[in-house]
């Protein structure tokens, strides 16, 4: 699945099992902002980002671990890349919940 910029990438993705790649055209842009979140305090997994130009080889560019007891929130701010595509997912540990997940391009001058 490829989805353009910018926008919710994942809407209400089901946290009781793994959550595969969702692929994001990055369009030619370069900087970027994330933002993951879950309500849920049951769930535990990672959370990845990851680049790619070819879309067959994938490499990570962060990982964020989602510790169960709270909710999940992250905003990881001033991504750079000069990478064709971004992927983004999520690999259960345990638990349940929702993932929704925001990417947002910026401009540099």
């Amino acid at each position: 699945m490829n989805t353009k910029l910018p926008g919710h990438i994942l809407e209400d993705g089901a946290m009781s099992a793994s959550i595969s790649r969702v692929i994001i055209d990055l369009q030619g842009a370069q900087w970027f902002s994330i933002e993951a979140q879950s309500a849920s305090a049951t769930h535990a997994g990672t959370f990845t980002v990851e680049v790619s130009n070819s879309g067959s080889n994938w490499h990570t560019y962060t990982t964020k671990t989602v510790s169960a007891g709270s909710a999940f929130s992250e905003f990881i701010d001033n991504i750079r890349t000069c990478a064709k595509l971004m992927g983004i997912s999520y690999t259960r540990s345990s638990g349940t919940g929702t993932l929704n997940v925001y990417v947002h391009p910026k401009r540099r001058n």
